[in-house]
């Protein structure tokens, strides 16, 4: 970031609830004062990741000048510099979603095909680079979201000790929403 012009770019980060970049947390000064005032605790692989990131896309949407929208994480590195990134993206008038037919049993729940039929079900990462009309959706989507919310849940953890049962557990779990 260093090297970037700051007009070309805005930062918005949303971190645990109580949690403050500044001086002592980060040797980064781009960051200071970029934290979401409305942060909520996220759990992995839970729909809290999911509506932390709309937090974020509503967050930057606020700002007119803002046309692309990228998630990325602490643990991100681009491959390129950011005079390359911005000028791709910049360039493009296409969002950028990593998806893959998810045929893995158990995560299609059958109760969400009004919604969203089996054939459009897909497992993405959640780094994704966005344009504006794109970013809007994500943000204030009141169908998808709210079933995803309802009917999708992280598998529990695996326990050796049950064999078998792990699997009559987990569908079990599923039925019972």
């Amino acid at each position: 970031m260093h090297t970037a012009d700051a007009a070309n770019y805005s930062i918005y980060i949303h971190s645990e609830p109580g949690f403050v970049f500044d001086e002592t947390t980060t040797g980064s000064a781009c960051f200071y004062g970029r934290q979401l005032s409305n942060s909520i605790k996220v759990g992995w692989g839970e729909s809290t990741m999911i509506e932390a990131e709309r937090l974020l896309l509503r967050a930057a949407l606020q700002n007119p000048a803002n046309q692309r929208f990228i998630l990325l994480s602490d643990s991100c590195v681009p491959l390129y510099n950011f005079s390359y990134i911005y000028n791709y993206l910049m360039g493009s008038s296409k969002s950028f979603v990593d998806s893959f037919l998810d045929m893995k049993e158990g995560r299609y729940n059958p109760r969400m095909s009004s919604v969203i039929s089996m054939g459009k079900w897909r497992k993405a990462s959640q780094w994704i680079a966005l344009i504006r009309s794109h970013a809007k959706v994500v943000a204030y989507d009141g169908i998808v979201f709210p079933v995803f919310k309802k009917l999708c849940k992280r598998r529990p953890p695996f326990d050796c000790s049950k064999g078998k049962q792990n699997y009559v557990s987990y569908y079990i779990f599923l039925k019972s929403f």
